[in-house]
C-alpha cells in the first residue's frame, strides 16, 4: 500500500526514494543509534554519511529531496 502510495504521488521519484533514499536513511539511523545508545562515533562513519545527505562530491540527499517537493507541488 505505501509503494503504491508513493508511485502514485512521487511518479519520476519513487525509484530514488524507495531504491536509494532509505538504505541511506538506515545507515543515519544505525549510526545515530549507536551514537546515542552504544558508543562513540568515528570521524570516519560520520564523514561518509554527512557527504551524502549533504551532498560533498555527489548529489545530496536534502537536494535531492528539496527537488522532489518542487516537482510534487508543481504536478499537483
Amino acid at each position: 500500500m505505501v509503494q503504491s502510495g508513493l508511485r502514485q504521488q512521487l511518479r519520476h521519484d519513487y525509484g530514488w526514494v524507495l531504491g536509494a533514499m532509505l538504505p541511506d536513511l538506515d545507515k543515519l539511523v544505525d549510526l545515530r543509534n549507536e551514537g546515542a545508545h552504544e558508543t562513540v562515533i568515528g570521524l570516519d562513519a560520520l564523514e561518509s554519511v554527512r557527504e551524502r545527505v549533504v551532498g560533498i562530491g555527489c548529489e545530496g540527499m536534502l537536494a535531492r529531496l528539496a527537488r522532489v517537493k518542487l516537482r510534487t507541488r508543481a504536478s499537483s
